[in-house]
């Protein structure tokens, strides 16, 4: 005859737990408040170890500041977002143009050197 599990005689098939893999990175005493943890965030203050991807353009940045976030402006917020899309991949065509044209001036700049130096001979 099966017994049925209850409260009394219940017992776990498997443990979930997740075991400790590492050594812990935390601080003795060094908890911050949440209006600590939430000026730093806003001011750009991150955590050692995490790298901030800075943006030399400051008309992206005016782009990136978006006011209180309302589900009625998801058009506008998609217009923005097309825009910004639109902006950066300008950039990066343009940086790749600049890029290229380094590169030919460079080789036209050889080419001519070697011609010289070929005439000397």
């Amino acid at each position: 005859m099966a017994t049925i599990q209850h409260w009394l005689n219940w017992k776990p098939t498997s443990t979930t737990y997740e075991k400790n893999s590492g050594i812990s990175k935390t601080v003795p005493d060094m908890a911050y408040t949440l209006k600590e943890l939430l000026e730093k965030h806003t001011t750009g203050i991150f955590p050692e170890g995490i790298e901030k991807i800075p943006l030399d353009n400051t008309l992206i940045m005016d782009e990136l500041n978006v006011p209180d976030f309302d589900l009625t402006q998801i058009d506008e917020l998609k217009e923005r977002n097309d825009r910004l899309k639109n902006l950066l991949d300008k950039q990066i065509k343009q940086a790749n143009e600049q890029k290229e044209a380094l590169k030919i001036q460079e080789l036209q700049d050889l080419k001519d050197q070697l011609k010289s130096v070929n005439e000397q001979e």
